[in-house]
C-alpha cells in the first residue's frame, strides 16, 4: 500500500478541490471513542460518487461536509461498529 500526501494525490489528477486541516485525533480502544479537536469550519461539498453515508453510518445530506465524518465539529463520538449509527457523544 502506498500513502500519498495531497500534492502527490493531485499529481494523479485526483482531489483537485481538496485541502488539509490540522486536527488532533485520539482513539480510546476501551470505550471505542474517537475524540477530535482543533478542526476548522470546512465548506460543504456535493456528494462524491453518490456516497451518502459517513464512517459512523449516518446518512449525509447534500451538500455535505468533506471527509469521512458527517459531523466533523463533534468533539467526541462513539465508533463501536456493533451499535446502530453512532452519534456524537456529549
Amino acid at each position: 500500500m502506498q500513502w500519498l500526501d495531497l500534492g502527490a494525490w493531485r499529481a494523479h489528477g485526483w482531489d483537485r478541490q481538496g485541502g488539509t486541516a490540522a486536527l488532533e485525533i485520539r482513539f480510546d480502544p476501551e470505550r471505542l471513542e474517537l475524540t477530535m479537536a482543533g478542526g476548522s469550519i470546512l465548506p460543504k461539498l456535493p456528494l462524491f460518487n453518490a456516497i451518502d453515508g459517513d464512517l459512523t453510518g449516518q446518512t449525509t445530506s447534500v451538500p455535505r461536509p468533506p471527509g469521512p465524518l458527517l459531523d466533523a465539529e463533534a468533539v467526541k463520538r462513539n465508533v463501536d461498529p456493533r451499535l446502530p449509527a453512532a452519534k456524537a457523544a456529549p
